[in-house]
């Protein structure tokens, strides 16, 4: 795309005649531009090519929480969601709910799994709350032609079920279902990276708060001990004094003494200083208490 970008460039700096040679894609189609609006249809041909480019690859970007695995034992139910949802998600359908636990245990980037209710060996509230168990972060949805209250409330209780459809559905309403349990999936996925950075933060303030700790024990012995050994040496050389010492020798031992005592100080205002300016951690596992919050709340 580099080639489209300069070619854009050179037709926004130029507006007198001349040649353009653009080759787009695989081909080698070569446009001749001989005037002012010829050279204008070429700039918009290169733009929208361009603008091509980056929507593709949004949607590639994207295409992590835009897959949907619908399950269902009706071909023809499969085939017409397929046919609904294929052009803006990625759809995977099943007509087992064994082959849709297969699918959610071989892959992590199931946004929304569909399931009918009434399928010969499982239940759609049963396979859910299994899928509950193997992707939590996938949104869980139901359809059935029975909706009956029970059906719903064990469908809520049991498999967290994020929204019942019933059958037969509007196509509008069920694109805008199926849009909103993707951007649900989307927020979960975020909030539990955002707890996920959020814990390693964590843990890296308390390694540092260790490793603080550490050094502050050495760093007190090896600044205090000096400070004492001063501090003890001046003292025994004021008892060693004579009556005979003279005046400039005895305030060179009361000067060091007393400039011993106040270091010994300073060291001990600064330790403690530094003991109460813990680096900052999140209190009483904050992170822990968000991260429960949030899984009851999803």
């Amino acid at each position: 795309m580099t080639a489209v970008h300069e070619q854009i460039t050179a037709c926004r700096r130029t507006g007198k005649e001349g040649k353009l040679e653009a080759r787009r894609g695989s081909g080698n189609r070569i446009a001749r531009a001989t005037d002012g609006s010829r050279q204008d249809l070429v700039f918009s041909i290169l733009t929208r090519e361009l603008s091509n480019h980056q929507e593709s690859s949004f949607m590639q970007r994207t295409r992590f929480y835009r897959k949907v695995l619908v399950v269902d034992d009706e071909p023809d139910v499969l085939r017409s969601v397929y046919d609904l949802l294929r052009i803006d998600y990625e759809v995977v359908t099943c007509q087992r709910a064994s082959e849709a636990l297969d699918h959610l245990k071989a892959v992590t980037d199931v946004a929304v799994i569909l399931s009918d209710q009434r399928m010969p060996g499982m239940t759609g509230i049963e396979l859910l709350q299994q899928a509950r168990l193997i992707r939590p972060e996938t949104t869980r949805l139901l359809f059935t032609a029975y909706a009956d209250i029970h059906t719903v409330i064990d469908a809520i209780n049991q498999g967290q079920v994020f929204r019942c459809i019933t059958k037969p559905w509007e196509a509008a309403e069920l694109e805008s279902v199926i849009r909103q349990a993707v951007e649900r999936h989307g927020m979960i996925v975020e909030k539990n990276q955002l707890l996920a950075e959020l814990q390693t933060a964590n843990a890296k303030l308390t390694e540092a708060n260790r490793l603080k700790g550490i050094f502050l024990e050495v760093a007190s012995h090896e600044l205090n001990t000096p400070v004492t050994v001063v501090l003890g040496l001046t003292d025994l050389w004021k008892l060693s004094l004579t009556n005979d010492a003279t005046g400039p020798e005895r305030q060179w031992v009361e000067r060091i003494n007393a400039a011993a005592r106040r270091l010994a100080k300073t060291v001990q205002r600064m330790f403690k200083l530094v003991e109460n300016e813990t680096i900052a951690r999140l209190p009483g596992g904050l992170s822990e208490q968000i991260a429960i919050k949030g899984r009851s709340s999803w």
